[in-house]
């Protein structure tokens, strides 16, 4: 099974980033990755709230291999709409079974694990004031609401989610121009 990507890969459908609406799948990087949903339906007569279909990531969807064809190794290199020339996070996605191709699973998991990691001082003072500041925001929207059944607490501390601001909703992924991997797109809720 090859690794890494070539002028052949393409992401499969759950995946791939669309230039315009909806993305395929609805999923707060924030939240666990068993909420996720396949998309919205119009609302029902006299309700408010859209139909959501689940996605369910540990069943068949999310057991589906997340590239076209197969590979072993996915690297996601680059964020998109990032003032950075240089992701600062890089992160590989590899199956969670060694006999098997990165799913769509291993791609969701290994998003949330990413972002879930504490930031190291240095890290956050090498930021512009500016995205500071729009971090910090995030961070306190963050920690004083309820996610995934918990909530984090003013203590929890920075995350690279809140480096995100409020663009914490994945919105697919592409392959990198310069063929170094996948570039992620988020983008607000």
């Amino acid at each position: 099974m090859p690794t890494g990507i070539n002028k052949t890969q393409s992401i499969t459908a759950y995946g791939i980033h669309r230039l315009f609406g909806r993305p395929p799948l609805l999923f707060d990087l924030r939240m666990h990755p068993c909420i996720v949903w396949l998309g919205e339906l119009p609302a029902l007569d006299g309700d408010d709230e859209p139909w959501r279909i689940p996605f369910l990531p540990d069943g068949a969807n999310g057991a589906q291999p997340a590239t076209h064809p197969p590979v072993s190794l996915l690297h996601i290199s680059a964020l998109a709409d990032d003032n950075f020339t240089r992701f600062p996070w890089p992160f590989a996605v590899r199956p969670h079974h060694e006999r098997l191709p990165v799913l769509v699973m291993d791609v969701l998991n290994a998003c949330v694990a990413n972002f879930e990691e504490f930031m190291r001082a240095e890290e956050v003072a090498a930021l512009p004031e500016e995205r500071r500041n729009q971090m910090y925001n995030a961070y306190w929207d963050r920690v004083r609401r309820m996610w995934s059944g918990r909530i984090p607490g003013d203590d929890d501390g920075l995350r690279r989610i809140d480096y995100l601001g409020d663009r914490v909703l994945f919105r697919g992924l592409e392959s990198a121009p310069d063929g170094s991997g996948f570039v992620l797109f988020v983008g607000p809720p």
